[in-house]
């Protein structure tokens, strides 16, 4: 199977949810969208630019990382909240560590600490992706939330996390590659 093109993924996910109405527009404070959908844990995808959404559900945990999956088989990879791995799409992000942007997040205005990306070239591979970020708080027209700053050779990319009283992120928006670009996740456990 090849791996679809930004449009072409915009388009497979925009049908996964044909007819589930989203707004992309960005609420003071993230909340989950009004779908109706099963019981369980779920987390919804919107794709950013462009709007395409799916629903997907946790397919396995392997320690603290959970593995989501939507229907038509587009998997994410997460680290209590943190986007380590993503397939199915184009240029998919092969791996990343979590542990810095998690202390970070649970003790903004820290130093700042080095992430690194791996992905896939077209000759299949490994090249990595090396920023260096820092945490800090804000509060917009969204609400309070904490913004990731990371700057690069190549890339310069803010990630955003809304937690919970208890520490635990339940709604972001994180850059993935240079080809997805960002997408928006929401939590939700019924």
């Amino acid at each position: 199977m090849r791996p679809l093109s930004a449009p072409g993924l915009i388009a497979a996910l925009s049908l996964c949810l044909a007819g589930c109405s989203l707004s992309v527009s960005e609420p003071k404070t993230p909340a989950w969208p009004e779908l109706q959908v099963s019981a369980g844990e779920q987390l919804m995808v919107v794709v950013v630019p462009g709007g395409g959404q799916a629903l997907l559900k946790r397919v396995a945990r392997n320690g603290t990382v959970e593995t989501w999956m939507s229907q038509d088989r587009y998997t994410l990879s997460l680290d209590r909240g943190v986007v380590v791995a993503s397939r199915g799409f184009t240029f998919d992000m092969m791996g990343a560590d979590a542990e810095e942007t998690l202390a970070a997040l649970a003790a903004p205005q820290s130093d700042p600490y080095s992430r690194r990306l791996r992905y896939l070239n077209g000759n299949e591979q490994s090249i990595w992706i090396r920023t260096e970020c820092e945490v800090s708080r804000v509060s917009d027209q969204r609400g309070p939330h904490l913004q990731e700053s990371c700057r690069g050779f190549t890339e310069t990319y803010q990630n955003l996390f809304w937690l919970d009283k208890a520490g635990k992120i339940f709604a972001s928006k994180q850059w993935i590659s240079p080809e997805i670009g960002y997408l928006e996740l929401y939590y939700r456990a019924n």
